[in-house]
């Protein structure tokens, strides 16, 4: 009997908390500019700190509540910050199917960050003045 109730207590912590386990990596963004131009500069600020690049760039990022944030520093461009878009993850709403998950697996979701999903193409937009 002890080892079927710790096989479910077990068992019922890959279930809790969804998106936490199922985005749990790191995902991919391509970010280009709206006018197709190499080497623009930017700054890429991700959860994890901010560094330069030049689109288009591929960052590489962990879910987080922080977001991730594009800013173009390019000379020839007009300074623009562009905040990657989110949107809850679907194995964030599987939370809902475990009633006993409901309330617990949502709050590990939203502490840890997981429970988002960046866009995996953004575009910056800005006036080009070197034209």
């Amino acid at each position: 009997m002890k080892k079927i109730v710790s096989l479910i207590v077990v068992m019922s912590f890959f279930v809790l908390s969804c998106a936490s386990i199922y985005n749990s990596g790191s995902q991919t963004i391509l970010a280009k500019s709206a006018d197709n131009k190499e080497g623009v500069d930017v700054e890429i600020t991700t959860s994890t700190g901010a560094y330069a690049a030049k689109l288009p760039a591929i960052i590489v990022a962990e879910s987080s509540y922080k977001g991730i944030e594009i800013k173009l520093t390019d000379k020839c461009y007009e300074p623009t910050v562009l905040n990657v878009n989110k949107n809850i993850a679907p194995s964030f709403w599987a939370n809902f199917l475990l009633l006993y998950g409901f309330p617990i697996g949502m709050l590990i979701d939203a502490g840890t960050g997981k429970m988002w999903k960046y866009d995996n193409n953004v575009m910056t937009h800005s006036k080009n003045n070197c034209n």
